[in-house]
Protein backbone atom coordinates (compact mmCIF):
# COMPACT_ATOMS: atom_id res chain seq x y z
CA UNK A 1 0.00 0.00 0.00
CA UNK A 2 1.02 3.83 0.11
CA UNK A 3 0.70 6.38 2.04
CA UNK A 4 -2.68 7.15 3.33
CA UNK A 5 -3.99 4.07 1.78
CA UNK A 6 -2.86 2.18 4.43
CA UNK A 7 -5.83 3.13 6.52
CA UNK A 8 -7.96 0.02 4.40
CA UNK A 9 -4.99 -2.62 5.06
CA UNK A 10 -4.56 -2.01 8.51
CA UNK A 11 -8.31 -2.38 9.52
CA UNK A 12 -7.96 -5.82 8.14
CA UNK A 13 -4.78 -6.90 9.24
CA UNK A 14 -5.62 -5.95 12.81
CA UNK A 15 -9.08 -7.99 12.46
CA UNK A 16 -6.99 -10.87 10.88
CA UNK A 17 -4.31 -10.40 12.86
CA UNK A 18 -6.54 -10.95 16.11
CA UNK A 19 -8.42 -14.01 14.88
CA UNK A 20 -7.37 -17.05 16.49
CA UNK A 21 -8.53 -18.97 13.45
CA UNK A 22 -6.70 -16.96 11.48
CA UNK A 23 -3.59 -19.02 10.09
CA UNK A 24 -2.94 -16.64 6.86
CA UNK A 25 1.11 -14.86 6.64
CA UNK A 26 0.59 -11.19 6.08
CA UNK A 27 3.67 -9.14 4.46
CA UNK A 28 2.98 -5.90 4.03
CA UNK A 29 5.50 -3.51 1.73
CA UNK A 30 4.36 0.29 2.53
CA UNK A 31 5.60 2.69 0.45
CA UNK A 32 5.74 6.50 1.92
CA UNK A 33 6.38 9.73 2.77
CA UNK A 34 5.67 10.03 6.44
CA UNK A 35 5.08 6.62 8.36
CA UNK A 36 1.14 6.43 9.07
CA UNK A 37 0.30 4.15 12.18
CA UNK A 38 4.10 3.10 12.76
CA UNK A 39 3.66 2.03 15.96
CA UNK A 40 1.25 -0.08 15.22
CA UNK A 41 2.75 -1.47 12.67
CA UNK A 42 5.66 -2.55 14.50
CA UNK A 43 3.37 -4.27 17.27
CA UNK A 44 1.93 -6.12 14.32
CA UNK A 45 5.46 -7.40 13.54
CA UNK A 46 5.61 -9.15 16.69
CA UNK A 47 2.84 -11.47 15.29
CA UNK A 48 4.26 -14.66 14.29
CA UNK A 49 2.49 -14.39 10.94
CA UNK A 50 2.97 -10.36 10.13
CA UNK A 51 6.13 -8.75 8.50
CA UNK A 52 6.87 -5.34 6.52
CA UNK A 53 8.71 -3.75 5.12
CA UNK A 54 9.14 0.49 4.67
CA UNK A 55 9.95 1.81 1.70
CA UNK A 56 10.58 5.96 1.64
CA UNK A 57 11.98 7.72 -1.49
CA UNK A 58 15.00 9.81 0.05
CA UNK A 59 13.76 10.51 3.48
CA UNK A 60 15.61 9.00 7.07
CA UNK A 61 13.29 7.42 9.54
CA UNK A 62 15.70 5.73 12.33
CA UNK A 63 14.77 2.51 12.64
CA UNK A 64 13.12 0.25 15.28
CA UNK A 65 14.49 -2.76 16.48
CA UNK A 66 13.93 -5.38 13.46
CA UNK A 67 12.20 -2.87 11.11
CA UNK A 68 13.58 -3.19 7.65
CA UNK A 69 13.35 0.61 6.07
CA UNK A 70 14.19 1.10 2.89
CA UNK A 71 15.57 4.65 2.14
CA UNK A 72 15.13 4.69 -1.72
Amino acid sequence: CQGTGLAPFYSILNQQLNNDDCETFFKLFYCCRDIYFRNEIFNMGKFWNFSYEIFQNGYFTEKKYGEIIHNR
